[in-house]
């Protein structure tokens, strides 16, 4: 298995390496939590679809891409709307992992040097970069923790959202937090998060 350098200097891949799973120090930004649960859309986004299956349909648009544009590489949709927001999801999620960059006034999605370098590495050998740039996220990283010093309620990290929204976001949340801690010796504390939105 290839392994990545300890320092790529153009990328400085060093930044990503010191997220520490147990330092909650920064200030909650309800904007924050905000744009990372948009990104959340369980019925609408796949993670490997964002990480890897964009990254490679980018490659060979240099030039960029609208949602629909993507919405129809990823699906094949022939609802316009639908293709259009599943590839809005999508890319959300990629700009989240500094995978993409989304440009506005129209809309276009291109790659970032990130991007572009990890399309040389299989799938298998991305997932301990990509648990690394999860764990930026501060919900993430505050679940984690909170779930190491013992039982968590999930709707009350998600306050400021509607009850059916967070109900809806909270499967692909726990879906990210499994991706992380699964096979680990920290997977236990995903049991000990509350799921039920009341």
């Amino acid at each position: 298995m290839r392994v990545f350098p300890e320092k790529y200097e153009e990328l400085d891949i060093d930044k990503y390496d010191k997220q520490l799973m147990a330092t909650v120090k920064k200030i909650y930004r309800d904007d924050e939590l905000a744009t990372f649960m948009l990104c959340c859309n369980p019925s609408k986004t796949s993670f490997g679809a964002a990480t890897n299956r964009l990254p490679e349909i980018l490659e060979f648009s240099p030039e960029g891409l609208s949602f629909a544009e993507i919405g129809y590489q990823l699906v094949k949709s022939p609802n316009d709307s639908a293709g259009t927001k599943y590839g809005e999801n999508h890319a959300k999620l990629a700009e989240m992992l500094d995978l993409v960059k989304i440009h506005n006034r129209p809309s276009k999605v291109k790659s970032t040097k990130l991007g572009k370098y990890l399309l040389g590495f299989k799938p298998e050998e991305k997932v301990e970069l990509l648990k690394r740039l999860l764990l930026r996220q501060f919900l993430i990283k505050k679940l984690i923790h909170d779930a190491g010093e013992g039982n968590v309620e999930y709707i009350s990290e998600v306050r400021l959202l509607s009850k059916s929204t967070a109900a809806r976001r909270g499967r692909n949340v726990r879906m990210l937090l499994d991706y992380i801690l699964e096979g680990t010796d920290d997977e236990a504390r995903i049991q000990r998060i509350d799921w039920d939105v009341k």
